[in-house]
């Protein structure tokens, strides 16, 4: 009985060892030698592209897609197909809109799309229920949508490197009590 007790404690503590292990990072090259079920983390950091390339939709069980400091200028719908997604990086992209497909992903709790040239967040932000992390920081962003206040898990608003007034600032932040939000100091510009 002490010895069938010993290795379900032993098989107890392997096991959540292993669900609590931090995700294997891998580039394309190396996600191209396992089963491409078994990839949860895909970096293509600094490839130079300009388009996401289709083979990584290969990869069904992605959790973490970094996709920074590129030259990708839109996404199609393709992106959708992963639905386990929780964190996508478009840091130093040229994307000139906010990817309307992230609206049918509740999976992420995640964006981060600083460096791009986004103007407009659309108010169907609200239907990625499931965000925490925003980082639209040194974006030319004029306004927000009102629909933000309805993201109850949001934790964190990137907002830096952004001209806000102080009338703005704190506007949002009585908007957004449990949210931190990052503003750089506030400009004396117009409303």
């Amino acid at each position: 009985m002490k010895y069938i007790f010993a290795v379900l404690i032993w098989f107890s503590f392997i096991s959540q060892a292993f669900s609590q292990s931090p995700l294997v990072e891998y580039n394309l090259e190396t996600a191209r030698t396992v089963n491409p079920d078994s990839v949860f983390y895909l970096t293509l950091e600094k490839e130079k592209l300009t388009f996401v390339p289709s083979e990584i939709y290969d990869y069904k069980n992605l959790r973490v897609l970094n996709l920074s400091k590129n030259k990708i200028n839109k996404l199609t719908d393709s992106i959708k197909l992963f639905t386990k997604l929780e964190k996508i990086d478009l840091t130093k992209n040229d994307l000139d809109y906010f990817p309307i497909q992230f609206c049918d992903m509740q999976s992420l709790t995640k964006i981060a799309i600083a460096r791009n040239n986004i103007a407009v967040i659309p108010e169907c932000i609200k239907y990625i229920v499931h965000l925490q992390i925003l980082d639209l920081w040194d974006n030319p962003i004029r306004q927000l949508p009102e629909s933000l206040v309805e993201l109850k898990e949001l934790r964190v608003l990137d907002l830096r490197n952004i001209l806000f007034n102080v009338t703005f600032q704190t506007r949002w932040g009585a908007l957004l009590p449990d949210v931190k939000i990052y503003f750089d100091p506030p400009c004396n510009c117009l409303d």
